[in-house]
């Protein structure tokens, strides 16, 4: 399927993306694992990441694929340092969505082959294949590209059901079942997260008799389906969270985006008023604006002016403080707003439009869509496309 997969006309058929200021060259060279020898390979060197922490990517765009149909990747491949690289399979066109759940490859500086198989969630005419790694710097390798259709499984030899030896189907590896074999597995997993969740409210209903409203855990951690069994919804959100360019929360490489939220069409409010469950209680129990982005002062407000408008039920902030000195004189840190003074001076307008519906003139009613608590049917989880604001943020990037 691939247009010089094994590279012998240099980077033709390929385009080697350099996102907001990135610098990177291709080149062939004659490193190669003893199987390919003769062949030619492929060095992709970073010499300057982008600004924003987004890596290079080589892609290969105009791969037709079907809806539900498995592909095969296999490559060799290696860095000049470990680095975890990420493949997948995108639309190369906007909205730039997944196709199919990526899988990652554990680079080290000797050459390993990869196999890889991924199930497409749906058809698409202009898909592309992807590799990227998420490091400032550095050379990585490939070499013998191949991607061909097929290549799954339902149970493997040596597997069954009944004696337990079916082993956890890894996000990665999961493509490599048949479809059939995905749906029994999310369906046991759905399954079994549902019989904790209504297993715990019964022990704190009946067992403890407990009088105050149980809930589960903040939608998105779950699903609105498996949460519409417990007594009020839960949700978190944070705008301009702080982002890690290249290793989770370093202290000392980050960086927040100073964008305002009021001209970005509701944000992360809108999509939290999306997992509301007709009938439930609406509770937002994490909420917050992210220091320092010089807009502050607007958190609070917006928060409860939505708030009033879809006549939510609880509301807290997230989060007053980590400290036990709580006279510092400075914002401490990315959340903690005990020390901002517009964020402190917000919260008394904020309690009085949310307490007295100050913003729910508008009179509109709620629109809602049925869900069901069986398992999802149709496309996996591997198609569907990600609504949170980062990710929609990452796949337009």
């Amino acid at each position: 399927m691939l247009t010089n997969a094994g590279f012998p006309h240099g980077l033709e058929g390929w385009y080697l993306e350099q996102p907001h200021g990135a610098q990177a060259t291709g080149e062939n060279t004659g490193d190669l694992p003893a199987p390919l020898e003769g062949a030619t390979s492929m060095r992709i060197t970073v010499t300057r990441p982008s600004q924003s922490g987004w890596p290079v990517r080589l892609q290969q765009a105009g791969l037709p694929v079907g809806q539900d149909r498995s592909y095969t990747v296999s490559f060799w491949a290696k860095a000049d340092e470990p680095v975890r690289m990420r493949v997948g399979i995108e639309e190369a066109h906007p909205p730039w969505q997944r196709l199919a759940f990526p899988a990652r490859a554990e680079l080290t500086d000797e050459w390993q082959q990869f196999r890889f198989v991924f199930t497409t969630g749906a058809a698409d005419d202009n898909a592309r294949l992807i590799f990227d790694e998420y490091r400032p710097s550095g050379s990585f390798y490939l070499a013998g590209l191949s991607m061909r259709e097929g290549g799954v499984a339902g149970l493997r030899e040596g597997e069954a059901i009944e004696d337990a030896s079916v082993p956890i189907f890894l996000p990665a590896k999961t493509g490599e079942r048949t479809l059939e074999a995905q749906r029994d597995w999310m369906r046991f997993l759905w399954e079994t997260e549902d019989a904790y969740w209504r297993a715990m409210r019964r022990y704190f209903r009946d067992e403890l008799e407990v009088r105050a409203l149980v809930i589960g855990t903040a939608i998105g951690c779950s699903t609105p389906n498996l949460m519409a069994g417990m007594d009020a919804a839960d949700t978190h959100t944070y705008w301009t969270h702080p982002v890690f360019p290249h290793r989770p929360w370093d202290a000392d490489d980050w960086y927040v985006e100073n964008v305002s939220m009021l001209n970005e069409a509701g944000a992360n409010l809108a999509g939290i008023a999306l997992r509301r469950i007709l009938g439930k209680p609406h509770c937002v129990t994490e909420y917050g604006h992210a220091a320092p982005n010089t807009h502050g002062a607007e958190a609070n407000l917006l928060y409860a002016a939505y708030a009033a408008l879809q006549d939510w039920d609880y509301l807290s902030l997230s989060r007053y403080s980590h400290r036990a000195n709580w006279d510092v004189r400075r914002i401490w840190n990315w959340f903690d707003f005990d020390q901002s003074p517009v964020r402190m001076a917000g919260l008394i307008p904020a309690m009085a439009i949310f307490r007295t519906r100050g913003a729910s003139a508008w009179g509109n009613r709620p629109r809602w869509s049925t869900v069901s608590r069986s398992p999802p049917r149709g496309r996996t989880c591997q198609g569907t496309p990600c609504d949170r604001p980062r990710c929609r943020r990452q796949a337009t990037g």
